[in-house]
């Protein structure tokens, strides 16, 4: 349910990036096995808003970044999986000012289970994400992600720093909460180390760091996006980690997200 729901998610913030009309394909590009974007598109390996399409198989193929070469994927080169150049980007990269002006301002909150057999899939949807840089390096977005990572955890997240602004080297296995700003990397804010993911307590560690952050960041009138990915728990609610027996009931969630927004609300 995780990836489905994250490309859900990617699928409507990218209805905020701009029209993707007249876009090219970066010439010459391919992946590190020779793949080119006609063959991500034949093959319907990815989608136009930058995540998974119906032929990729994340246990065999794990994400996008995994084939990039000098740091360029598919979500950066084909316009079949949301990158390419468009002539509404030239146009942006004019005028940034004017296009600033017109964005929307929005704290995008991600609350990321990964301390599952799901690891590998739910860090690859959020590598996508992070690639999108039509989208997250607007002026105006602010990135809070807070993931619990499984011990068997194999990739680095893109562009993800330490505290000291230095590049990680190893994944993470417990929960670290991140900020990303337009342009930068995502940042360790705080290291909460092995955590459970299905505690409210855990969600309200995300909510009362980013809500006061974003509203100081962006002012008033910015908007809110919280995202949930996980394992998932069906109807019984959101879960489950791998090293805990709970799960977090719907009401439970929907009273923790309004407790924080009114605690941020007098920050």
């Amino acid at each position: 349910l995780a990836p489905v729901a994250t490309a859900l998610a990617l699928g409507v913030l990218q209805t905020f990036a701009g029209d993707a009309q007249n876009c090219t394909d970066t010439t010459g590009w391919q992946s590190s096995d020779g793949k080119n974007c006609s063959t991500y598109e034949e093959q319907e390996w990815c989608v136009p808003h930058g995540t998974h399409g119906s032929g990729w198989n994340t246990s065999i193929h794990f994400n996008f970044s995994h084939w990039a070469v000098d740091g360029v994927d598919a979500t950066d080169a084909c316009c079949i999986c949301g990158g390419g150049s468009t002539k509404a980007a030239d146009n942006d990269s004019k005028a940034p000012e004017a296009n600033a002006s017109q964005g929307m301002k929005l704290c995008h909150m991600v609350y990321a289970l990964a301390d599952s057999n799901l690891d590998t899939a739910i860090v690859g949807n959020i590598a996508d994400l992070i690639h999108n840089t039509d989208f997250v390096d607007k002026a105006g977005y602010e990135l809070y992600l807070l993931i619990d990572r499984h011990a068997s955890a194999k990739f680095i997240l893109p562009d993800s720093l330490d505290s000291q602004g230095k590049p990680r080297t190893t994944p993470n296995t417990g929960a670290l909460l991140y900020k990303r700003l337009p342009g930068e990397g995502l940042r360790v804010e705080q290291d909460l180390g092995e955590v459970d993911m299905d505690d409210n307590a855990t969600l309200a560690t995300l909510l009362d760091h980013a809500l006061p952050g974003c509203k100081k960041d962006l002012g008033a009138d910015a908007k809110y996006f919280l995202m949930y990915t996980g394992h998932g728990a069906g109807l019984l609610g959101f879960g489950a980690d791998d090293n805990k027996t709970g799960r977090t009931e719907p009401p439970m969630m929907r009273n923790r997200v309004a407790a924080g927004t009114i605690e941020a609300a007098f920050q």
